[in-house]
């Protein structure tokens, strides 16, 4: 019984790894379709051409001058940059951004992205909702050229119509170091000129929020992604557990989940060194492939063996004191016969006598 119990569970766990493989591709395509209907859009197919076109009237550093108006004179605090529709500069640039970013911020908050950015052909962010301090500068030579986001604006630049580009995560400088994860696809226009790209900051705690849903998972399990650098690609759901990025240690499961072997692994050690039951599998994402393990405490993980084992010595224990009484009542049946048998015997002896 015990080892079909650990057999079911082994099935279900390899489910359930196999259902957190499913959901993220699936939310992975959700991500792919924003894009696309963005980039495809007719006011991203129009706003873009239109901030470009302003962006190169305004005179002397086009970049210093919007983040001085857009960041440095902004009257909202750090985070909440957005909230300012139109800066009082008297640009046409502004006058495209109080008719275009409204929506655009509407469309980032209803999608949970972190960001939202446009950029010209050389590489200029020429819109970002968020303002922060990417905003107007270049990314082909600019201070975070070789970022995430870099690298997504430099894929989507050359890539074909629809095309998807992803990165994986990695610290980003602007959202205060951060982890960050970027899609960006380029932009036609209606006559199929390429005039740009547009590009989202992708939410990671999205991430976590898929890995744990499951009551299987009990009060100590949890599923986590590891990169193929040994470093977190997934936050931990528990109060003082890695964040993204952190280095995991080197574990056997790990190590079973990068070579896709879906074994299920008893009393190895946890990420925080505790014995636990383990299970994981290959996960591929933005090109590489990253390890997603399921661990769970062995003392949660064997509870229905504990029980059963308690069930049976119960069992035990209650057939015993049934045969118990069983036997001290034959016994003193029997005991009571012989007597009787053996009064009869002395009976007829005295008779002959």
């Amino acid at each position: 019984a015990r080892r079909e119990l650990g057999h079911q569970r082994e099935l279900a766990f390899r489910n359930l790894l196999g259902d957190r493989k499913a959901e993220l591709q699936r939310w992975l395509a959700h991500i792919e379709t924003d894009l696309r209907d963005l980039a495809g859009s007719r006011d991203i197919r129009t706003a873009l051409p239109l901030f470009d076109r302003n962006w190169g009237r305004i005179k002397g550093d086009a970049g210093a001058r919007l983040r001085e108006a857009y960041i440095d004179a902004n009257p909202h605090p750090t985070g909440q940059k957005d909230e300012l529709v139109q800066a009082g500069d008297g640009s046409g640039w502004s006058q495209v951004h109080g008719t275009y970013h409204e929506g655009l911020r509407n469309f980032q908050r209803q999608r949970g992205y972190y960001d939202l950015f446009l950029f010209d052909l050389e590489g200029n962010v020429i819109y970002s909702v968020f303002k922060e301090l990417d905003f107007a500068t270049n990314f082909r030579d600019g201070p975070y050229a070789d970022s995430g986001l870099g690298e997504a604006f430099r894929g989507a630049s050359g890539a074909a119509d629809g095309e998807l580009v992803l990165t994986s995560f990695a610290a980003y400088d602007p959202s205060a170091g951060a982890a960050a994860s970027f899609a960006a696809m380029p932009v036609f226009d209606r006559s199929g000129t390429r005039v740009g790209v547009v590009a989202m900051q992708i939410p990671i705690d999205r991430v976590a929020r898929i890995l744990s849903q499951s009551a299987l998972l009990g009060q100590t399990g949890l599923v986590y992604l590891v990169g193929p650098d040994g470093r977190a690609r997934s936050a931990s759901p528990f109060e003082g557990g890695h964040d993204v990025l952190d280095p995991l240690p080197d574990l056997p499961q790990i190590a079973a989940a990068q070579a896709d072997d879906h074994s299920l692994l008893t009393d190895v050690p946890g990420l925080t060194g505790q014995p636990v039951e383990a299970q994981g599998r290959r996960f591929d994402f933005a090109g590489q492939s990253w390890a997603m393990v399921r661990e769970q405490d062995m003392q949660e993980a064997r509870a229905e063996d504990t029980a059963m084992w308690r069930l049976f010595l119960l069992q035990v224990a209650a057939a015993a004191l049934v045969a118990a009484a069983v036997g001290l009542t034959l016994a003193r049946s029997l005991s009571r016969r012989i007597g009787e048998l053996s009064t009869s015997v002395e009976d007829v002896a005295r008779g002959h006598l």
